[in-house]
């Protein structure tokens, strides 16, 4: 029930514009997750945490949504008041990178230099 009503809130504000709404039921929590920090207003980031474990929230966050400088002050937002990070700069100096998918495509690239499949 809570999991719909912030579907719900998604389609009606338009923050899963990109996905099929008729379809919406089926997206995996991760990305219902990740779509409510990255566009929600507070009312919405209250319904995401009244619908999902901290934990949970906390783990998206950290890998889809810290990396990324550009969310330098969304991630500053969150970290103090949803997450309670006592020191949120030291924080996110040390998990965040300029280019974090290049970073992945190097991981990638290295891989396959050392003969991986």
């Amino acid at each position: 029930m809570c999991r719909d009503n912030l579907i719900q809130y998604l389609i009606r504000h338009n923050h899963l514009w990109s996905y099929d709404s008729t379809k919406a039921s089926q997206l995996p929590d991760s990305i219902l997750i990740e779509q409510a920090l990255l566009h929600s207003d507070t009312d919405g980031l209250l319904l995401l945490f009244n619908c999902f474990e901290k934990g949970n929230i906390r783990a998206v966050w950290e890998s889809k949504i810290v990396p990324h400088q550009r969310y330098h002050k969304l991630n500053i937002y969150l970290g103090t008041f949803f997450f309670r990070i006592p020191d949120i700069y030291s924080f996110l100096q040390q998990r965040t990178c300029e280019y974090p998918r290049l970073e992945r495509l190097k991981l990638l690239a290295a891989k396959d230099e050392a003969g991986t499949p």
